[in-house]
């Protein structure tokens, strides 16, 4: 299997144009059996693989000067230290006077050279338009390489030189059109590449050609690996088997779970929080017209199908089960959860950078649900000029958006949350073609949901408690689960008290005397506002939370803010009725 950056690389070589940016991936392995070549670094792989087309190749960094790179198998007399285009500034680390030479060797045709520029960051770096803060090496650099890229007698040449960046921050003269320069992104690998170095560590270890390489647990084998360590670079596999080695135990899968979410939170910078949940729709206790709707979808996301929806948006009361119901929904999946943390910066164009970078770990992650927890916060709003941010929201809006629509992209999920509907941007609504609204529990729904509330906060309810009698206390209107848990908390500090040990059971005066006692520490006119605002939000009758496919749902319960709102036969919505409610809500708030 031949790397796809490789075709990629034999075609630049090919044309006109001198000049590679290797990008993204580029501190891995790479591994490409039918080379001859060993697993080994990138600018190692390239000296290798250029020699027996002729190439002397030299590598240059900040660090380490310039060096010549000789395969192994080269013999000392091939490649003299005291010959050859490099020998007269070999182990120069003078930035200039190494570049200055170099420009002369390029033009040579009688020798073919590749250079390759290691930490490329360093030596060219973006200075997003504000050339000022470039010391004057890097301008002297960023001068060369861009006329080495126009230079009619270098590109009349076979010789090469190559960048290899690691922070995606190379000069913007050298990565826009007609720079001379190719880019060349190097992806993680793929699940038949894993699989074939999975088949390559473990044949070492068979071997016995490497003590350090550990094994597989027995129930867990090389396909099953290869499969659950999607996203994951090569060296992290590679030390995901010297780990099991150096503590004699073998890979297991738990050991798989840390490695990836710790390589996937390395990728993504820190991001996105890589979730693989263990519980899935049975641990969700109410909100069964999004369950429903979620557990129909999940064969379709599995198959593939392109009836599935891009994206998928819960909004509505905080508290009330939305992001335990993501998790769930990720687990039923079983795709790679991706919670994406704020993208945005202070630097110009680091936020852009941010997010490109989640975009790229997340194709390569496919299939897999990225989670925008309060997208709101995340994202922000576009407003209705120049943004005091310089239009950071709008440019990163534009490209999720962009991302989402590309069927190439056609694997990647969406599913954000949202606590404010209020306040998302209308072109966030329209790329999102499941919009679940999420309102206050009823009282069924609070008996149910309380014993597992109890499991929660690590407390057990006694015999004698009627979840249902509690659940319809007058001091339980319109709760949020937070809220249950805090009365479950408090009633278990009073068993406690009461029994003079820890974790007693909690009985029915107990829970009733805590749920009396509560006062809530939200506003109920701003959560009745966020509710309605939901509902209005939800352009599908059937995903209102007392309807169904085919109407009305014979035991649904309403909460009473929906009084005057929704017809209790049909559960029609009196869109007139809600608009005002919403009005007179808003200026009440606005009014505090």
């Amino acid at each position: 299997m031949k790397p796809s950056w490789l075709d990629r690389f034999d075609r630049v070589r090919a044309g006109r144009d001198r000049g590679i940016i290797f990008e993204r991936n580029t501190a891995d392995l790479v591994y490409y059996p039918e080379s001859g070549i060993p697993p080994c670094r990138l600018k190692l792989f390239l000296a290798q693989l250029l020699a027996p087309h002729g190439y002397r190749v030299a590598s240059f960094s900040l660090a380490h000067g310039l060096q010549e790179l000789r395969p192994p198998s080269t013999s000392h007399d091939e490649h003299s230290n005291a010959s050859g285009p490099f020998a007269s500034i070999r182990e120069a680390r003078d930035q200039r006077q190494v570049l200055d030479h170099l420009s002369r060797i390029l033009r040579r045709r009688e020798e073919k050279v590749a250079l390759i520029l290691d930490y490329a960051d360093d030596i060219v770096p973006s200075a997003q338009g504000m050339t000022a803060i470039l010391n004057p090496d890097q301008v002297h650099a960023r001068e060369m390489l861009h006329s080495w890229g126009t230079d009619d007698g270098i590109r009349g040449t076979d010789n090469l030189f190559i960048l290899i960046s690691y922070e995606g921050q190379i000069s913007d003269l050298l990565t826009r059109g007609g720079s001379g320069f190719q880019r060349i992104t190097i992806d993680l690998p793929s699940l038949p590449e894993r699989g074939s170095f999975i088949e390559f560590l473990c044949s070492l270890r068979a071997e016995r050609r490497r003590t350090d390489i550990g094994e597989l647990a027995p129930n867990l084998t090389p396909d099953e690996l290869a499969r659950i360590t999607s996203g994951v670079p090569y060296t992290e596999i590679e030390d995901l088997f010297r780990h099991a080695a150096a503590v004699s135990k073998p890979v297991d899968r738990e050991m798989v779970r840390e490695r990836k979410a710790r390589a996937i939170d390395q990728l993504c910078r820190g991001m996105v929080q890589v979730h693989e949940p263990l519980i899935g729709f049975e641990s969700v206790k109410g909100l069964r017209h999004a369950v429903e709707h979620l557990r129909a979808l999940v064969p379709l996301f599995r198959s593939g199908s392109r009836s599935v929806p891009r994206g998928i948006l819960l909004i509505g009361v905080p508290g009330c089960g939305k992001s335990h119901l993501v998790l769930a929904f990720a687990k039923e999946l079983g795709f790679p959860c991706l919670a994406m943390r704020m993208v945005r910066e202070g630097l110009v164009g680091a936020s852009e950078r941010n997010l490109e970078q989640v975009l790229w770990v997340a194709a390569n992650l496919k299939p897999c649900l990225i989670w925008m927890e309060e997208i709101d916060q995340v994202l922000g709003r576009r407003g209705g000029g120049q943004s005091l941010s310089g239009g950071v929201e709008e440019r990163l809006m534009g490209r999720i958006w962009e991302f989402m629509g590309d069927d190439s992209n056609r694997g990647v999920y969406w599913i954000a949350t949202s606590n404010r509907p209020d306040l998302l941007d209308p072109a966030t609504l329209d790329r999102f073609q499941r919009v679940v609204p999420f309102l206050h529990p009823t009282p069924t729904e609070v008996a149910e949901l309380l014993p597992t509330v109890a499991n929660q906060v690590g407390r057990k309810l006694a015999d004698d408690v009627d979840v249902s009698e509690i659940a319809h206390l007058p001091s339980l209107r319109n709760p949020t689960v937070r809220a249950l848990q805090e009365i479950v908390g408090m009633a278990g500090t009073w068993a406690d008290q009461d029994n003079g040990q820890p974790d007693s059971p909690v009985t029915r005066e107990q829970l009733r005397a805590a749920v009396l006692d509560f006062k809530p520490n939200y506003d109920p006119d701003q959560h009745q506002f966020i509710a309605l605002t939901a509902i209005q939000m939800t352009p599908s009758t059937s995903l209102l939370p007392w309807m169904g496919r085919n109407g009305k749902r014979p035991d649904a319960e309403l909460p009473d803010y929906l009084d005057g709102i929704v017809d209790h036969q049909t559960g029609g919505i009196d869109h007139a009725a809600l608009n005002n409610r919403l009005h007179e809500l808003a200026l009440r708030l606005r009014g505090r």
